[in-house]
């Protein structure tokens, strides 16, 4: 299945449903109990399957920059840090990184250093976010290495035993975004699979934790501070979302890469049980771009199922999975003029394609040529060159009358080495 990177897709906020309990590992098995009749796959996905399997992440780990305000607003900021922030972004503003980076080291250093109180409202969330703005501009100014230091500097501060308790709502799911983005950076870094793992697992144990204490629906001190701090200090697109359900799609991604299709399986779906709730939940109503990230992940779901083993029964498992994540989203686009929502014109072109391989390999040809030939038209659409290759080679192999490939043997992964890149197709 077709798998694509977070960046490429905006995400809405989410409220988390109750959890069960307040660590990944309880959480996942409670998860697992409730869904066993998905029966995962097991394995990696190795190169014998050609299906779409991809990740509709975005907002969390997405990367992008807006534009910095020149003058910050006179109340926002304590004097001590007002002027180097100010010098900062002006700096920032003319290219002149050196100078930029030095001015916002400076106050950072002064603002974790100074009495939280004299920060005016969300204090943990401006002082934090301080090293988040430095953080961005080191990366723009390609120094991964050192903006990976200092997230996690920002990360630990956050984390910080005696902070806990005056932490609220929106300042401990700073540290969720946090922990996704270095999650993301320890991939592309190369970093070892354990460290790109702990970081993943943290982001989903700060949501359950945090949405499990009885006062997570305290109101912010200040529900402006949050969206003025970000104007002003021009945070990455990927720190300005807050979306509950983006960690358990990454490290759900995560597990799914390396082989380890029993960890992703319950994450995958506790993702869908965030983005499309059960009807019996009291959730705010549901987005149809939320509905088609829905419908995508039960075709990753689909894929997990069928990922080693072939057999009638995964096969049916599959199939009912892949329907019903086509059927939503399908309803999903039907609510809006076409072309509106670009997330659900890319999950169409993935979920058609994947209906029409299971429909291959249950030996329904006719079913499958018609899946592809839409997908084709689809990706077409939707400008999505992957979704134009796989289908016009799958439509070229069944021209020529060659079976689909046959599954590869599970691989377990070596947890000592950053994951290598699959036969599956990802953005």
């Amino acid at each position: 299945m077709l798998r694509a990177t977070s960046r490429h897709f905006s995400r809405s906020s989410r409220r988390l449903p109750s959890f069960t309990n307040s660590t990944l590992p309880s959480a996942t098995r409670a998860c697992r109990r409730a869904y066993s009749s998905a029966a995962p796959g097991e394995g990696s996905s190795g190169k014998g399957l050609s299906f779409f399997n991809f990740l509709v992440l975005g907002g969390i780990i997405a990367t992008g920059y807006g534009v910095y305000d020149t003058y910050l607003k006179p109340l926002s900021w304590p004097e001590e840090v007002k002027p180097d922030l100010r010098a900062g972004i002006k700096a920032r503003q003319a290219g002149d990184f050196v100078t930029a980076e030095s001015y916002f080291e400076r106050a950072w250093m002064t603002a974790k250093n100074m009495p939280p109180e004299d920060f005016s409202g969300l204090p943990f969330l401006k002082i934090s976010g301080i090293a988040v703005a430095l953080a961005a501009i080191y990366e723009e100014d390609s120094n991964p290495e050192k903006a990976y230091d200092l997230y996690q500097a920002a990360f630990d501060y956050l984390q910080d035993p005696e902070l806990h308790a005056k932490l609220s709502l929106v300042e401990r799911l700073r540290a969720v975004g946090i922990a996704s983005k270095l999650g993301e950076m320890a991939g592309q870094l190369s970093k070892p699979l354990v460290e790109q793992e702990k970081w993943l697992v943290n982001a989903v144990n700060i949501v359950v934790k945090a949405f499990h204490e009885p006062n997570y629906e305290q109101p912010d001190p200040d529900p402006n501070a949050s969206a003025e701090m970000l104007a002003e200090l021009d945070f990455p697109l990927w720190m300005a979302k807050n979306d509950v359900g983006a960690p358990f799609e990454a490290l759900a991604e995560f597990y799914a890469k390396i082989g380890q299709a029993e960890l992703a399986m319950p994450l995958y779906l506790q993702a869908v049980s965030i983005l499309i709730p059960p009807p019996d939940k009291e959730m705010p109503p549901t987005s149809d771009e939320d509905v088609c990230r829905g419908g995508q992940i039960m075709n990753n779901i689909a894929e997990l199922v069928i990922r080693s083993d072939h057999s009638p029964e995964r096969l049916h498992q599959a199939s009912v999975w892949a329907q019903r994540g086509l059927a939503k989203i399908e309803t999903a686009m039907k609510n809006n003029p076409p072309g509106s929502i670009n997330t659900c014109e890319l999950a169409l072109t993935a979920a058609l394609f994947n209906n029409g391989a299971i429909a291959e390999y249950q030996g329904e040809k006719d079913k499958a040529k018609d899946l592809y030939e839409r997908s084709l038209e689809q990706a077409e659409k939707s400008k999505m060159d992957e979704g134009l290759l796989l289908a016009k080679a799958s439509l070229d192999r069944m021209e020529r009358g060659e079976d689909p490939p046959k599954p590869k043997p599970p691989v377990q992964p070596r947890l000592a080495q950053p994951p290598k890149r699959t036969g599956w197709f990802r953005w």
